[in-house]
């Protein structure tokens, strides 16, 4: 193909056209963010809670309530009175905080930094399950 054929024009101002367009996509795009994520967690109304009935409560029972039961002075953790007890009715309610867990006085009693630890014979309750606990509390202390 001659250079002065108009095969040849046409088919360099196609590559001429084709590089100007690739040029102005790479300059117009922002900064490269990473890899696109997409966000499938569900609506705030269906998020996961803790559940107080299902698995909070369940470690009252194995931990608590040998002694935190219905004639305790200060908490009773028996299932049918714990939920109104850790939060308006034990004799230093509440004993959660949905802000800051650690400075709540049910985890500062689980960790030992308000004397007494709880529960105060070993096996003491689980770094997980503290954790739970706190999940718990941060998720709002829902009663469910």
């Amino acid at each position: 193909m001659k250079s002065d054929s108009p095969a040849f024009r046409h088919s360099g101002a196609r590559w001429l056209t084709t590089l100007a367009a690739g040029l102005m996509l790479l300059l117009s795009c922002e900064k490269d963010k990473g890899p696109v994520f997409i966000d499938r967690r569900p609506p705030d109304d269906q998020v996961y809670r803790i559940s107080y009935k299902g698995y909070i409560q369940s470690i009252f029972n194995e931990n608590c309530v040998g002694c935190h039961g219905i004639n305790h002075p200060f908490l009773n953790l028996k299932k049918e009175e714990s939920y109104n007890e850790l939060l308006y009715n034990g004799a230093n309610a509440p004993y959660v905080d949905t802000i800051n867990p650690e400075n709540s006085l049910l985890i500062q009693r689980l960790r030992g930094v308000e004397w007494p630890i709880m529960p105060p014979d070993p096996p003491h309750i689980s770094e997980s399950d503290i954790d739970s606990i706190k999940l718990w509390m941060t998720q709002g202390c829902y009663n469910n």
